[in-house]
């Protein structure tokens, strides 16, 4: 209070001077709260859209790996079956 004194109380100015700086922290912490919840959407954004990507990467990829495969299987039985094993050089 200034009771009529022409100096100001330090008292009084020390709590207006609190005062504004808590206001100002409450809304740099809102902004912060935004900025986090978007990063976090945003990273929840590019994992499920990987995540599709690779199901289906994996999908199509699926029936390459299977004629890979079977293609591999049959050309080992044949060489098995049908090469004379009696014939060396």
């Amino acid at each position: 209070m200034n009771n009529g004194n022409w100096k100001s109380d330090p008292e009084e100015d020390l709590r207006k001077l609190i005062a504004k700086h808590k206001a100002m922290d409450s809304e740099d912490s809102k902004s912060k709260d935004r900025v986090k919840n978007t990063w976090i959407n945003l990273k929840s954004v590019f994992y499920a859209s990987l995540t599709l990507i690779a199901v289906i990467a994996s999908l199509a990829l699926l029936p390459l790996a299977i004629i890979l495969v079977a293609g591999f299987v049959l050309f080992v039985f044949y060489k098995l079956m049908f090469t004379d094993s009696n014939n060396v050089n």
